[in-house]
């Protein structure tokens, strides 16, 4: 393994409501992860030069890790960017699949950040929020998307088995006060595929090997921030400014869940059932899997206590890394700082939010 860091921090442990659900079958395989920290938040040191250096540090965060991408429905081909030189204003995302943008693209990348349930026929999507305290199950209700946007949200089709795209969904759950005193909660699931087609006169067909759902306690705050792409751009407000998700001017700051025996769950609408194993960060787990009202879907249920989880974080000098992390982050990379992609690395001053998953390509 390579060594990143040369300087070395363990944080605190952070308390996260965290669950994973990995199934690596055909359509559809899930992914859970959700997390709230303590105190309050981890926030990275300040940029500009560490002691008067530049540098790439690395944080191993899941649950901030969840909150990289925005929703993109992207071409492939197009999209790809081996040597990490090519423009965002480049890369080619499309609205749906008639997209006439796309109308050449046969071969899809896919990241879909999924919607609350409109009707009892909507699929891929969210159909319930709540927390179990001992008085009893308390429904969330819905407040809004933040942003109200995204830049790259798209369309899908549950026939095709490609699930619409939009922003993060912020739940309120009456009663159930977090750390700010509050009872907001951020909802982040997502669904990570590809699609492929002969032609562009044919019809794709989707695959997805990740489904994620981070659930963050969350307050809101006010001011200027950038917003997350769908090429994981725009990560200051998530990593360096506490925020779950954030719009242009405001911001879902991340608290800390309460720890008084509180469950908290979400329940989830698919055309079929998921198949083989679960794995996840999260105390005392409960999983169903049911029909749905109308027998046409099944409905994912899982819930669980808050854990604690820990966060690592260290920086280099650009000269110090080897040439196969060189190699790895000039090829792109989710990043947080004031001057990446410059030409000259040396003067990087950045992080690179990693997921467990890259352990082994470095330690801190």
């Amino acid at each position: 393994m390579e060594r990143v860091g040369q300087n070395r921090k363990i944080y605190r442990a952070v308390l996260a409501f965290v669950f994973t659900i990995s199934i690596p079958f055909t359509s559809n395989s899930f992914a859970t992860a959700a997390g709230s920290d303590d105190p309050k938040t981890f926030l990275l040191p300040q940029f500009n030069g560490q002691n008067g250096a530049t540098g790439v540090g690395v944080i191993f965060d899941d649950s901030q890790a969840a909150l990289s991408y925005a929703s993109g429905l992207g071409d492939a081909n197009v999209n790809s960017n081996p040597d990490g030189t090519q423009a965002v204003g480049a890369k080619l995302y499309c609205k749906n699949l008639q997209d006439a943008a796309c109308a050449k693209t046969t071969n899809f990348n896919v990241f879909a950040i999924l919607q609350p349930c409109k009707t009892e026929s909507d699929l891929f999507c969210i159909q319930e929020v709540y927390a179990k305290t001992p008085a009893g199950k308390v429904s969330g209700k819905f407040v809004e998307n933040l942003p109200a946007a995204g830049p790259t949200d798209f369309t899908g089709d549950s026939s095709l088995g490609l699930p619409s795209g939009g922003p993060p969904s912020i739940w309120q759950i009456p009663g159930i006060k977090n750390s700010s005193g509050g009872d907001n909660y951020t909802l982040f699931v997502s669904t990570r595929g590809r699609g492929t087609r002969s032609s562009a006169t044919s019809t794709p067909i989707f695959q997805f090997n990740e489904y994620t759902v981070a659930m963050y306690a969350t307050s809101m705050k006010s001011g200027t921030y950038q917003l997350v792409t769908a090429d994981g751009s725009g990560l200051d407000a998530i990593v360096g400014g506490g925020c779950a998700t954030n719009s242009e001017s405001k911001c879902a700051l991340r608290e800390s869940f309460p720890i008084d025996g509180t469950a908290f769950g979400v329940s989830l609408r698919f055309p079929k059932a998921p198949s083989n194993w679960f794995y996840g960060r999260l105390s005392k787990p409960s999983f169903t899997l049911n029909k749905s009202t109308t027998n046409s879907a099944v409905v994912l249920d899982v819930s669980g206590e808050p854990v604690t989880v820990p966060v690592l974080f260290g920086k280099s000098p650009w000269a110090a890394l080897s040439p196969a992390l060189q190699k790895m982050y000039q090829s792109g990379f989710p990043s947080v700082g004031k001057i990446y992609g410059v030409p000259d690395p040396n003067q990087w001053d950045v992080a690179h939010l990693a997921s467990s998953r890259e352990i082994g390509r470095a330690h801190v």
